[in-house]
């Protein structure tokens, strides 16, 4: 007998509880993870200013985007099923959420050296 392979539906519930999970590890971990992804766009924001956010202000935007960059992984995932074929799914899901985590790190630097 062979095996099945799971309809795409049941892996995107799984990535829904994962996306879950890494947001409260995220809180649980005090922002550090949203910390990695600012810090991994600080090349990225500096092209388009030269303002950094300050340490003080660093800290609440590194938890909300612990909070906020999981929930890319589902959306990436969705993306993928309506796009692309079933073998490259998962290395379009990893790219979408690594660069959608990178974009939101970008944007909430962006917007913190204009306040």
């Amino acid at each position: 007998m062979t095996a099945q392979p799971r309809p795409p539906r049941v892996f995107a519930l799984r990535l829904l509880a994962l996306a879950a999970f890494l947001a409260v590890a995220g809180i649980a971990l005090l922002g550090i993870p949203g910390a990695v992804w600012l810090e991994l766009a600080s090349p990225l924001a500096g092209l388009f200013t030269e303002h950094r956010a300050e340490a003080d202000a660093g800290w609440p935007m590194a938890i909300l985007h612990s909070l906020l960059w999981p929930w890319c992984l589902p959306l990436a995932y969705l993306g993928a099923v309506a796009v692309l074929p079933r073998g490259r799914r998962v290395l379009a899901t990893l790219a979408g959420t690594a660069g959608a985590a990178l974009l939101l790190a970008t944007a909430f630097q962006l917007a913190a050296g204009r306040i």
